[in-house]
């Protein structure tokens, strides 16, 4: 086990790994804790975050708590008063968390919100912009939006 000072530090690999305060660039390990820190990058089998920031995390397990992320991509999610602006994974659970993009396969959510929600199982009380369907049906207008712009445009092209 190796614990980290708070100075900021560039990359540090070990088999569990324990930061409290302070930051670093990148982490790879079998078991990450980050607790009141930030993590640019995180690799781990199992990664736990309490009143932290990474920008990047893929694990096997993520356990968040008060904490934030840019890209989290796990097979098992648990967050708990967190935000993360995009999370991917098998079975995500989100307790009074946020996200702006959760694509999974088992979404379970209480009190939480994700503004664009792609699940084939979704569980909860949830807050969303698009779901799977309108997330489908956006992206079908917006291709055919683009298509009629495209068109026109060399219809212009075409006349001059």
């Amino acid at each position: 086990m190796e614990e980290l000072p708070s100075e900021a530090s560039e990359e540090l690999e070990g088999e569990v790994v324990h930061l409290s305060g302070g930051t670093i660039e990148q982490v790879e390990a079998e078991v990450v804790n980050v607790r009141f820190g930030g993590v640019r990058s995180v690799v781990a089998d199992e990664a736990r975050l309490q009143q932290a920031i990474a920008g990047d995390i893929a694990a096997d397990m993520v356990f968040l708590e008060h904490s934030s992320a840019g890209v989290l991509r796990a097979d098992k999610v648990s967050m708990e008063e967190s935000s993360v602006a995009v999370v991917a994974g098998d079975e995500v659970t989100m307790n009074r968390s946020r996200a702006g993009v959760t694509i999974a396969r088992e979404v379970d959510m209480t009190g939480g919100s994700s503004v664009i929600l792609l699940a084939s199982e979704v569980n909860g009380d949830v807050k969303t912009v698009l779901d799977t369907r309108d997330a489908l049906l956006a992206g079908l207008v917006a291709g055919v939006g683009i298509g009629l712009v495209l068109f026109v445009g060399s219809l212009l092209r075409r006349s001059r």
